[in-house]
């Protein structure tokens, strides 16, 4: 058989277009199917091959339990898979790195559309960020003085929601030294709960200089003293441990 075609580009599925193309082909290997701008070509397998002979790229169905899934894989000059990325069903997809010829590894796995090891840009920012911010001596407000902060984010929060979540572990001023241990302070639940809510709109601004501008809505704001719980800052407003 001799096929003379360019083949367009990112197209994952069994039947390859081919643009201004001309085709023979034997009926047990697939079919031709011509039309004026266009040659349809049918087949269950696609191989392409460098000048040398070797198989470098294949496109076509793998099958897992009888599941059949649309794959195109990679192959260096060794034939060893470098990468390959397979269709699902719903929308899902997977992204490997088959280390030995045409067969997955699940433990390859880089990229699907459920979980994966390759963190997205927020991610990467938060991961900067805590690298930065994670340390003591730095001061919130005339109250509070920042001793460490950890973070995660949420890529799959609904818009509006909390999609960012802090610890802070935090020690007093001297100039205002109400911390009696383990959590305890020498003054009101209110006056507490008004120093770390003023906190919260601090530490809220150092995320802002990472992520540009995040919404109250989308933090929340675990804070500590000397590793002991203070209580909860979400929306500008701060809950102390023990209240409801």
């Amino acid at each position: 058989m001799t096929w003379r075609a360019r083949l367009i580009p990112a197209i994952l599925v069994c039947t390859v277009i081919l643009s201004a193309a001309t085709a023979s082909a034997n009926p047990t290997d697939g079919a031709a199917t011509e039309s004026p701008n266009i040659t349809i070509i049918e087949a269950q397998e696609l191989v392409i091959k460098d000048s040398e002979g070797r198989i470098r790229i294949k496109l076509g169905m793998t099958g897992v339990d009888g599941v059949e899934q649309p794959r195109i894989s990679i192959y260096d000059k060794n034939g060893l898979g470098v990468l390959a990325i397979e269709g699902g069903e719903g929308g899902s997809f997977s992204i490997f790195r088959p280390w030995l010829g045409d067969s997955p590894d699940s433990n390859a796995t880089v990229l699907n559309s459920w979980s994966t090891m390759v963190p997205t840009f927020y991610q990467w920012v938060t991961l900067q960020m805590v690298a930065a911010q994670n340390v003591g001596g730095w001061a919130l407000t005339d109250k509070i003085n920042k001793q460490g902060l950890t973070a995660f984010y949420d890529d799959t929060a609904e818009e509006g929601a909390v999609r960012l979540f802090l610890t802070v572990n935090t020690i007093t001023q001297p100039s205002w030294n109400k911390h009696t241990g383990l959590g305890q302070f020498s003054v009101s639940d209110r006056e507490v709960r008004t120093a770390y809510e003023l906190a919260g709109n601090a530490v809220l601004e150092i995320v802002r200089s990472y992520y540009g501008y995040m919404a109250p809505t989308e933090l929340e704001i675990v804070f500590y003293i000397q590793g002991y719980l203070v209580g909860t800052w979400v929306n500008g407003k701060m809950k102390l441990a023990g209240e409801y």
